[in-house]
């Protein structure tokens, strides 16, 4: 939630059935679109442990930069659900960390992944969890990976345009403005 939802939600529009908020939106003409849904967006961090080794012994420990870079590059076995208004979601790979500070052979015993994943509606945190946590266990792995979904975490929606929320601002639209506004997705 952003800075604006949550300060609304200390004044008494609170108390209110339902809201319209006409922002994000990437929509083609923004001055005449009005948004019903948005997709939503959950971040992943994946800690990988290994076990650390001397480089020269790589067989005695457990690379968690190796470990972390074969999920990355399974990541397009990553189940993705589809909408039939967004199509498929998606998923990015923003940020890989680990090995050593400065200079050291050794074998790294820990690495952190960082993913952004475009969700759509009907997938909540704990499917995004799961279907991360079904990838990597059939990966196999020889390191632990621990997976969070830390905020912000932005559930996806799409606003039925028959509910009341949708033709009462139509209506407002139509009595302020003089036109039909155009709803899209």
């Amino acid at each position: 939630m952003g800075l604006g939802a949550r300060a609304l939600l200390t004044t008494g529009y609170r108390q209110s059935t339902g809201i319209l908020l006409t922002e994000p939106f990437g929509g083609r003409n923004l001055n005449a679109s009005v948004p019903l849904g948005l997709t939503g967006k959950a971040l992943y961090r994946l800690r990988v442990e290994g076990k650390m080794a001397h480089g020269f012994y790589p067989e005695r420990g457990h690379n968690a930069v190796e470990a972390a870079s074969k999920i990355v590059a399974a990541l397009d076995q990553l189940h993705l659900h589809t909408h039939s208004i967004y199509g498929r979601g998606n998923i990015s790979t923003l940020k890989i960390e680990g090995g050593y500070k400065e200079y050291a052979i050794v074998v790294p015993e820990y690495c952190e992944v960082i993913l952004t994943r475009l969700t759509v509606p009907g997938e909540t945190r704990e499917i995004v969890e799961n279907d991360m946590r079904r990838l990597i266990d059939s990966l196999q792995l020889d390191c632990t990976v621990t997976i969070e979904t830390p905020d912000p975490f932005y559930d996806p929606y799409v606003v039925d345009t028959n509910s009341k929320l949708a033709t009462s601002f139509s209506a407002a639209y139509q009595t302020t403005l003089g036109s039909q506004p155009t709803l899209v997705f």
